[in-house]
């Protein structure tokens, strides 16, 4: 069906959703997929909140970390988040997602328009709109937890919202009703989770892919080894981190990836890359993004493809590359992580002192590696003067 492109007219209700924004990068990308489910079905253009700093990032931020709060408190402090942004001088200090992620493309593919809060609380045409959300009240006092039938959900919905201009929800993290809503309409379900789990990356993101990908050997294995959020690797013969090093390598021998392989290992303890070269008994040749940080640029030794290099326009150092995008540094280091582990043409994970069933984190990993080669095409293709704006990645 492609009931979804309907929705891009220059007519449609100037009606808008705006939601809490919570927790880690995975977690609010989940949460924009999320609330994009319910702008497309009432046709409001979605509020993207500020992206929020990566957990422990040392960068000066306007809009701290936080966890998920209830309802009446969630909303409470996403306008909150809207006073502070009339404070800011200039869109620099707005930490946008639109610094990472393509919003046209992002329409392009869902139908469902996009604007950051920022622009939103500076709108000159519609400032009521903007008044409406700083004084915004809500007369419910949480969202349904679980829904079964999204007709009934809307029906819901519209009689909370329907008159409101901006309709304020709480955590979109916290609403899980992406299987009632696939099967209302189950290809616009498809094509906002693809757009955003996937999504396409800005220019200014692309550059940076490039300038770190081409001091990767072109055939790596990706590893992403979750550890809880309140767990430090100290010692390498830690029992829980022991168990769960020797499971992984098995897994990896298992799957016949030959010694001496290269592996990009992603992970937020320090010490992980010295104790996966431990249990491996340096059997293969492990590589972190702070081995590609302290790479000179003009390392030939790593280079990878020169030749496709030489054809396109100047790659930017790593470093320059970086300081183009304004998000704190952590959220930086975390994307480059989650693209090159899952650009290897094979994906391990695993988790310490963490919740066996999923992370969102690796779940997003999984996501991109499906389109591997597509994207790694994209990414040495790309240049800003001829991008490509309708290409699927």
């Amino acid at each position: 069906s492609n009931q979804y492109a309907t929705l891009i007219t220059e007519n449609r209700p100037r009606r808008y959703l705006f939601f809490y924004a919570h927790a880690g990068f995975s977690n609010q990308l989940y949460a924009l997929q999320r609330a994009m489910c319910i702008g497309y079905s009432t046709q409001r253009t979605i509020i993207v909140p500020p992206l929020l700093p990566h957990i422990g990032s040392r960068t000066a931020y306007k809009f701290g970390g936080r966890a998920g709060k209830d309802f009446i408190v969630a909303n409470k402090i996403a306008v909150d988040d809207a006073k502070t942004v009339l404070s800011m001088d200039n869109q620099t200090e707005f930490p946008s997602w639109s610094e990472i992620i393509n919003y046209d493309v992002l329409t392009k593919k869902t139908g469902v328009h996009l604007i950051d809060l920022f622009d939103f609380m500076r709108m000159t045409s519609e400032s009521a709109a903007a008044g409406a959300l700083l004084n915004h009240t809500v007369d419910i006092h949480s969202m349904p937890a679980e829904i079964d039938d999204w007709i009934e959900f809307l029906d819901f919905f519209n009689a909370h919202f329907g008159n409101n201009t901006v309709a304020l929800i709480g955590s979109a993290f916290t609403l899980k009703y992406e299987e009632a809503f696939g099967k209302y309409d189950k290809d616009a379900m498809e094509n906002i989770r693809r757009a955003t789990l996937g999504f396409t990356p800005s220019n200014k993101l692309l550059y940076l892919l490039r300038s770190a990908i081409i001091h990767v050997p072109q055939n790596y294995v990706g590893v992403h080894i979750r550890f809880g959020d309140t767990y430090h690797l100290s010692l390498c013969d830690e029992k829980t981190a022991a168990e769960e090093y020797k499971k992984l390598l098995t897994v990896i021998e298992e799957a016949n990836v030959t010694k001496g392989s290269a592996i990009y290992l992603g992970s937020k303890e320090s010490n992980a890359k010295k104790c996966f070269e431990e249990y491996s008994h340096h059997d293969y040749k492990v590589f972190t993004l702070n081995d590609l940080l302290n790479v000179p640029p003009s390392d030939e030794h790593t280079d990878r493809d020169l030749e496709r290099r030489k054809m396109n326009a100047a790659i930017p150092s790593l470093q320059d590359a970086m300081n183009e995008i304004y998000v704190d540094l952590g959220t930086k280091h975390l994307i480059i992580d989650l693209v090159l582990i899952s650009l290897g043409y094979r994906i391990f994970f695993s988790r310490v002192s963490f919740r066996q069933h999923y992370s969102t984190f690796q779940q997003v990993i999984e996501h991109r590696h499906e389109s591997r080669t597509e994207f790694l095409n994209h990414i040495f293709d790309f240049n800003a003067d001829r991008h490509d704006t309708n290409m699927q990645v």
